[in-house]
């Protein structure tokens, strides 16, 4: 027998904290990854377990300086670095499911990249 909870935002986004991992991603990150899930859900018509430590080990978060850093390679000769992350965001978008998270208060985002 099966037991299944469901859950809202709140108690989705609280859970990754109670588990200790409330630092792996940014609130607004797990509020993302819930709207992921639950659309994941209604599109397969069947109910998703929730797994904090599956999920920190499916997704990342990084800053558009840690993307420029990683992939530039693959872009190295694109001088204009707006341009060059736009090229790494459009081909990670080729490869995996990413998210733009906008910052509140800065000017630059957060993307949010499902291993692939």
């Amino acid at each position: 027998m099966a037991i299944v909870q469901t859950l809202n935002k709140t108690q989705f986004v609280n859970a990754f904290d109670e588990a200790g991992r409330g630092n792996r991603f940014s609130y607004e990150a797990r509020e993302m990854l819930f709207e992921h899930y639950e659309q994941l859900s209604d599109d397969i018509g069947e109910p998703i377990e929730m797994d904090v430590i599956e999920i920190c080990s499916g997704w990342h978060e990084v800053s558009e300086y840690e993307l420029l850093d990683i992939y530039s390679d693959l872009f190295a000769d694109i001088e204009d670095e707006d341009e060059r992350l736009d090229k790494i965001i459009e081909w990670l978008a080729s490869q995996t499911t990413v998210y733009t998270i906008a910052d509140k208060v800065f000017p630059y985002h957060n993307y949010l990249i499902m291993d692939f």
